[in-house]
């Protein structure tokens, strides 16, 4: 044993022993790492499946009048009968295509902003958006200039 690891005694295929005859070669067995060796052969790793999601599961017209009651409880800023189920990419009237695909596997609802436009949100994203595109950006920048003034004033 050579340091822990075997040694094997063997010739390379081709070269001939003397007698004129090619040697058979034993092969190596794939655990046994070769003498002077840096490096281990590993086996890959077998792929992992992608997990699946868990489908969305489409809410009766009842059901979906009393999960926008519950989130209007909540959500002031919800607008009355706006929660949409899931569109599985289906066309539905007042949603344009890319609502529709943006949509496909969540609800969604309508919002009134502080400035009176409707926005259509998921309704995971009820508890963050309050706002509409436009008062979001507007809302942002006073707060970056509030930020620089007071950055200013504390030099």
């Amino acid at each position: 044993m050579t340091r822990g690891k075997p040694f094997i005694n063997t010739v390379p295929e081709g070269i001939e022993d003397g007698s004129g005859e090619p040697t058979a070669v034993a092969p190596a067995p794939a655990a046994v790492p070769v003498p002077g060796a840096t490096k281990r052969k590993r086996k890959p790793l077998p792929a992992k499946e992608k997990p699946q999601g868990r489908p969305r599961k489409l809410l009766t017209a009842q059901e979906l009048v009393e999960e926008e009651i519950l989130l209007k409880a909540k959500y002031p800023h919800l607008v009355k009968d706006s929660l949409l189920n899931a569109t599985k990419d289906t066309p539905i009237s007042g949603l344009t295509n890319e609502e529709v695909y943006k949509f496909r596997h969540k609800r969604s609802c309508l919002i009134k902003c502080v400035c009176s436009h409707e926005r259509r949100i998921a309704t995971s994203d009820l508890a963050q958006v309050t706002l509409c595109p436009t008062c979001t950006r507007d809302a942002r920048n006073q707060r970056k200039r509030a930020r620089r003034i007071l950055a200013r004033a504390a030099k």
